[in-house]
């Protein structure tokens, strides 16, 4: 039914007519279905159709349905209105209630449409209420300002239409001959049609039809897309307009979680090479914000150091809101650490809360601090080195970066958006992929060597078959067993590991120049209604158990930089429960910053399993886009680069890694970095064993094959110096 067939149609139309909106106010009727009798009013044009960008500004006030592209014209012209919505199930009533709460329209529900309720709402858009034209012109303003590209389309458009016609029932000049010509009773030429009214009626009979059958197919389909497509937040960037950085850099009060990352590989005036790496968590749990800062650094492609602080208030806010889950082993212990009144270790506790400010960009948390110079757009990234730290702990390196983006933001996902593993667990995601890096940063202090150990006494055949007569094996490993550059047990310290690099201890204060390409990212959202409520078996859970609260699933993340002024992100998200991918996709950045979204697939070819949570990851992968027929290798800069925090239930994998490969047949090189997250890979005792065993058997085979060689056997009897497993390094081929 159209508009003119509603039932509530007779009263509009009494409330227009010359009788009862009085002199002076002259009513613009457009559509085909404005009755005949109206078209005849005194004080009325009538015509079949007319832009609204041309119709609207020289009118006063409009009455119109709530339509998306009317609503939009009418607050671009700062109109006053009256919305009488005619279908309930579209987004009419929603652009109805818009424009209510910007206090720019009277909206006029099914229960209050007599001729009196339209007479009254008709006097009020045309100045019978202040206020509302004071909210229809700020209103106005607003959209002006936050789109001068739109602006400068629409006046685009004006001169179009005035130039060249397009008014539907004629040409645009002799529709806008029409609309000069109809002036108010006071003839000024000023006020021409600022007197008007604009009041929309549906222009077809058959179109209720059509839509209504719409209606029904949208509806089907959007009940199956529903899942795949989650729903933005309030506070999220709109959709097709740029993401405004000094609002989005800030942080979201819907978001369940949301982190603030940098990254950057370096490099001093003599090639050295530094990798760095930053982020800021900050999640809601029971209610109550936390925020958890990590950072590393990778110095000459082999020491790997850490960061890792919480909030001072973070053990007693888990504790008194999160359950562990009965099955989960790792929860349970770590609730009892937490009991103790401080995180458990290797994560630091800060000695203050935390700030993250929501007027400017701008983190302070303990070591790390983040802060943007708007006028430049630049960002600093800055972890204070700590000079009591003893050697080997790692707590003594640091850095002072800036950022400077030279790439606009790109959105990550379809729109911005990465589906969870429901559609509330949606979160949004951009990045800016390419960032000029300069600053400083301080290694950190060697790891003490160990003693040396006592020579062994001379043997009549002297020496080593294999011919290490220095007490090192072919390994490097001292004679006892040990590594050179671990702690005298034979264990990492869990901090650093790698061999010294060759500061004199205390020397580690020196801040060295460097310089390189950087990375940003921002992501935000998941389900803030869990984060309010507390979890367990009882409550909830799939959400997080007794952590901290990563998403409950697992992924795979790669950021790289290709040596032709291009960048690839990929990701690959699976759900912890049924191990389903969610995501698996490829957004590629060209020279230009332009993005687009690519199937990927991204295989692991190396593995690596960490010897203090015994948690496997990859090492080595193969990307391939098969639209841009790109194939890429990546291989780790160094295997061990796994930060243990309690925010991760134990541990993530965050590393640098060297890219190599082809686009198109031609050769492509470059650097990039690799997230993995598997937290939930080793909850339960029977597959954290089967990790120590995988390991047990390895070095066993090593030094007792079960099928052992003549020259193994020649050593194990006859050697003095008889085989050794090898270091236990806990790479794994393929």
């Amino acid at each position: 039914m159209t508009c003119s067939q509603a039932p509530w149609a007779g009263a509009l139309l009494e409330a227009l007519s010359p009788q009862r909106r009085g002199g002076g106010v002259r009513l613009l009727a457009i559509g085909a279905a404005v009755p005949r009798a109206v078209r005849g009013w005194a004080d009325t044009l009538w015509v079949a159709s007319v832009p609204h960008a041309y119709a609207f500004p020289r009118c006063s006030a409009a009455v119109h349905h709530g339509g998306a592209g009317t609503s939009a014209a009418a607050a671009a012209a700062g109109l006053p209105a009256v919305v009488v919505p005619f279908l309930a199930w579209s987004d009419q009533s929603s652009f109805a209630a818009w424009l209510v709460s910007r206090s720019a329209a009277v909206h006029l529900p099914p229960s209050s449409r007599s001729a009196a309720h339209f007479a009254g709402a008709v006097a009020a858009v045309m100045g019978g209420a202040p206020a509302l034209r004071r909210g229809a012109t700020a209103l106005a303003g607003e959209l002006r300002r936050s789109s001068p590209a739109g602006e400068a389309a629409v006046a685009a458009l004006d001169a179009h239409f005035a130039a060249a016609g397009g008014g539907g029932g004629g040409g645009g000049g002799e529709v806008m001959a029409q609309l000069e010509a109809l002036r108010s009773l006071g003839g000024s030429d000023a006020a021409k049609l600022r007197s008007g009214l604009y009041c929309l009626l549906r222009d077809s009979a058959v179109a209720p039809l059509r839509t209504y059958a719409l209606r029904d197919a949208w509806l089907a389909s959007l009940s199956k897309e529903l899942p795949a497509h989650p729903l933005y937040k309030p506070d999220w960037p709109l959709r097709h307009r740029a993401i405004d950085l000094r609002v989005h850099d800030l942080p979201h009060a819907s978001s369940m979680i949301e982190w603030w990352y940098f990254h950057a590989h370096l490099a001093a005036a003599d090639g050295t090479p530094y990798c760095a790496f930053a982020a800021l968590f900050r999640v809601r749990v029971g209610g109550e914000l936390l925020c958890h800062a990590h950072a590393s650094l990778l110095c000459r492609g082999e020491t790997h150091a850490y960061y890792s602080c919480g909030e001072p208030h973070a053990a007693a806010a888990v504790l008194r809101h999160r359950q562990p889950r009965r099955t989960d082993y790792f929860e349970r212990a770590m609730h009892e650490a937490m009991a103790k009144g401080a995180l458990p270790l290797p994560d630091a506790t800060a000695a203050r809360r935390f700030t993250v400010r929501t007027d400017a960009f701008g983190i302070e948390a303990d070591r790390l601090s983040m802060s943007k110079d708007e006028a430049s757009g630049s960002y600093r990234v800055c972890l204070s080195a700590d000079p009591a730290a003893p050697a080997g702990t790692g707590a003594g390196f640091g850095f002072d970066l800036t950022f400077c983006a030279t790439k606009p933001p790109v959105r990550n996902g379809v729109d911005g958006v990465s589906p969870g593993a429901e559609s509330a667990d949606a979160m949004y995601y951009y990045s800016i992929t390419r960032m000029q890096a300069r600053g400083s940063v301080i290694e950190p202090p060697p790891t003490p060597a160990p003693p040396t150990p006592a020579p062994l006494p001379p043997t009549p055949n002297a020496g080593s078959s294999n011919g290490h007569a220095d007490g090192n094996d072919a390994n490097g490993r001292a004679a006892n067993g040990v590594d050179n550059g671990r702690a005298a047990n034979g264990l990492d310290s869990g901090v650093v590991n790698g061999r010294a690099n060759g500061h004199a201890a205390g020397a580690g204060a020196v801040a060295l120049p460097v310089q390189g390409d950087g990375w940003y990212d921002h992501e935000f959202g998941g389900d803030g209604a869990k984060g309010e409520a507390p979890t367990g078996d009882a409550a909830s859970p799939g959400v997080g158990g007794g952590g901290l609260g990563l998403p409950d699933v697992q992924w795979v993340w790669a950021g790289l930089q290709l040596d032709d002024g291009s960048e690839v992100v990929y990701a690959r998200t699976l759900d912890t429960t049924s191990l389903g991918s969610i995501v698996d996709k490829a957004v590629l950045v060209g020279r230009d910053g332009a993005s687009r979204n690519a199937d990927a697939e991204m295989a692991q070819v190396g593995a690596w399993t960490s010897l203090r949570t015994f948690i496997k990851y990859g090492c080595r992968w193969a990307l391939r886009v098969p639209s841009e027929e790109l194939v890429l290798e990546l291989a780790a800069v160094a295997d061990d680069q796994e930060l243990i925090s309690v925010i991760a239930t134990p541990a993530y994998w965050e590393g640098q890694v060297r890219v190599t490969g082809s686009r198109r047949g031609v050769p492509v090189c470059g650097v990039g970095f690799v997230e993995q997250y598997f937290g939930a890979q080793n909850h339960d005792f029977r597959t954290m064993l089967g990790g120590v065993s995988e390991v047990v058997l390895r070095n066993v085979e090593a030094v007792y094959p079960l099928a052992p060689s003549r020259q193994h056997l020649v050593e194990l009897t006859i050697s003095p110096d008889p085989p050794r497993a090898p270091p236990i390094s806990p790479y794994l081929g393929p």
